[in-house]
């Protein structure tokens, strides 16, 4: 878990703790834990079993490494931008329809 970011592990597993104590049932507290590791686990083991095909892939980001700090630096400021100028909710719900 030492390498899950805390902002996304801690409210929810902050919310999984609080139903599991809340509920008298031991054995749903313990498949809502099971199924939260699980779902920790998974993608850190899958990227572990697929480290040597995505090698190549994870050597071209290396190697481009300052670009996608720059670009990614970018998205957040415009993603900012817009929140501010509250033109990210109009541009969410032009998308709304897509996924409904």
């Amino acid at each position: 878990m030492a390498v899950g970011w805390t902002p996304c592990i801690g409210p929810v597993l902050g919310a999984i703790l609080a139903m599991g104590a809340s509920t008298q049932d031991v054995a749903a507290a313990t498949l809502l834990l099971t199924a939260y590791a699980a779902g920790l686990a998974v993608p850190f083991l899958a990227a572990a079993a697929f480290l040597p095909r995505i090698h190549p892939a994870l050597r071209w980001l290396r190697s481009h490494e300052r670009a996608m700090r720059i670009g990614s630096g970018l998205a957040v400021v415009g993603i900012g931008v817009l929140i501010v100028l509250d033109a990210f909710t109009r541009i969410a719900s032009l998308f709304r329809g897509l996924f409904l």
